[in-house]
């Protein structure tokens, strides 16, 4: 089970639960960590100023510790070298970061810039849970009250582009039909099936229907993050056909 943060407080990390308090809690909810070791001064500075900030937040973004010192693996893993850093995490990777004990106001300004907003984080939460539900009409209504000056405007284009798509009655072809199971996937959330589905259409027939297959995996892999892993598995595998 995925601990979460309880509202205004700060979890400490270790190389153990990371993944399940950081990358995957990021996907719910967006994450700051704060990379931090006892013996670094700036250290005590910037920690009581993210937790001020973090309580202030509460439901809009969690904050968690992590000892360089006693955790070396993921401290390595994110390749920190110099502390205070801190990282934030959406999505289960780090779209923003800064090194060093800032004011309170440029903390704040850092988050302003980087943290959606809770009335778009809300509509793009439940734009994706209406899209895996099957309700297309709903996801693309959803997804359409995110501003074009969001930075998730781009991943709702692709919940829109997949929502069509779902919603588009199947040709009764052999490769319609293959696609339709594909989008069954995707709603199901088993985003590798629907994948390993569209890739095959492509190494058939690339140009089938207007390059419907190609067109939705690159869709998928907006809503996954295009740096994902997944993404990046099925982008080389998808440029090998092409």
């Amino acid at each position: 089970m995925i601990q979460s943060t309880p509202p205004g407080s700060v979890l400490e990390a270790t190389d153990h639960d990371f993944d399940a308090l950081v990358v995957e809690r990021s996907k719910v909810v967006p994450v700051l960590v704060d990379f931090w070791a006892p013996w670094c001064g700036p250290c005590r500075v910037l920690g009581p100023v993210l937790e001020r900030v973090g309580a202030e937040l509460a439901g809009e973004v969690e904050v968690v510790k992590l000892d360089t010192d006693a955790h070396t693996a993921i401290a390595a893993r994110y390749q920190i070298s110099s502390i205070p850093a801190v990282k934030l995490f959406e999505d289960g990777a780090v779209v923003a970061e800064f090194v060093g004990a800032l004011p309170e106001g440029r903390v704040r300004a850092f988050l302003d810039e980087h943290l959606p907003t809770g009335s778009v984080r809300r509509a793009r939460a439940a734009a994706e849970d209406a899209l895996h539900a099957g309700d297309f009409a709903r996801a693309i209504e959803l997804a359409r009250q995110v501003p074009a000056s969001s930075k998730d405007w781009e991943r709702m284009q692709a919940v829109i582009a997949l929502a069509e798509a779902a919603a588009r009655p199947a040709s009764g072809d052999a490769l319609g039909i293959a696609y339709a199971a594909a989008i069954d996937k995707l709603v199901a959330r088993d985003h590798r099936g629907a994948l390993d589905g569209l890739l095959a259409i492509v190494e058939k027939d690339r140009r089938w229907s207007d390059e419907a297959a190609r067109k939705t995996m690159l869709a998928i892999f907006q809503l996954l993050g295009v740096r994902s892993p997944t993404s990046d598995e099925y982008r080389h595998r998808l440029a090998l056909l092409l």
